[in-house]
C-alpha cells in the first residue's frame, strides 16, 4: 500500500483540517470547521476512530517540529 505524500496535503489543503486514514495516510475529508469535517465524514460512512484528524497549517507559516 503506498503512503500519501504529507508535503502534498500541506500544499493542498492549507489552514484547513484533513482526515486522512491512518495506515495510507490517503486524505478522505477536508474542511475549515471540525464540524463539517465530521459531517463529512458522517455522509461517508467513516468512523472517526479510522482516520487521524489534523489542522494544515497556513501556507505561509514557520512551523518548527
Amino acid at each position: 500500500m503506498k503512503r500519501s505524500d504529507p508535503f502534498r496535503i500541506y500544499e493542498r489543503y492549507p489552514d484547513q483540517f484533513v482526515a486522512t486514514f491512518g495506515k495510507s495516510g490517503r486524505p478522505v475529508a477536508h474542511s475549515n470547521s471540525l464540524r463539517k469535517l465530521y459531517a463529512s465524514l458522517k455522509r461517508q460512512g467513516i468512523a472517526p476512530a479510522e482516520t487521524i484528524v489534523e489542522k494544515v497549517p497556513p501556507k505561509d507559516a514557520v512551523v518548527i517540529y
